[in-house]
């Protein structure tokens, strides 16, 4: 609750044992705060893990908890929402960033099994299914530039970025 003292248009003093009170709430910090950052469908040269150039998505936990993701699903296919689902143990820090490979690699990370189309795509994160596997966020492209990722850069809107990956977004100015 909010509790305000004010003066009335005469200058007079609310009483202090009687102060204005709001309407109680609850805030909710269960809720997930995971969403999709960053997406780069056409790596050429921004990173290569194990000699390799994979697609790249990043997801970014704004809350101010860490968030389990394990059992959550992302895919850029609506009609299977867990192509690629977190293994048990996978969280995101507290403001934290994760860079995900969309590719078959084995190394370290996480690694998809799926890449993206260049020529446009889509991306869906997929709670999981004990949390009634809603839909949390999910983000459609068209044709993408080389070493350029597009990044959300204020809640809901996308914008042509230069790869920051780990990071803040950093747009980047685009033509007519």
């Amino acid at each position: 609750t909010v509790q305000v003292l004010g003066r009335n248009s005469a200058g007079v003093q609310q009483d202090f044992n009687a102060p204005t009170t709001s309407r109680t709430w609850t805030v909710e910090r269960d809720v997930s705060r995971v969403r999709l950052s960053e997406v780069l469908a056409r790596n050429n040269s921004v990173l290569a893990p194990d000699g390799t150039t994979p697609d790249l998505v990043e997801l970014h936990n704004s809350g101010p908890d860490a968030v389990d993701l394990s059992g959550m699903g992302l895919s850029d296919d609506p009609a299977n929402p867990y192509k690629f689902i977190f293994p048990a143990g996978s969280s995101i820090p507290r403001r934290g960033y994760l860079t995900l490979y969309g590719d078959s690699g084995t190394g370290a990370g996480f690694h998809l099994g799926f890449g993206l189309d260049q020529n446009g795509d889509a991306l869906y994160l997929t709670d999981k299914p004990s949390n009634g596997g809603a839909l949390l966020d999910s983000v459609v492209f068209g044709p993408q530039l080389a070493d350029r990722s597009i990044g959300r850069v204020q809640p809901g809107v996308w914008a042509l970025n230069q790869p920051t990956f780990g990071a803040f977004n950093v747009r980047l100015p685009t033509g007519d």
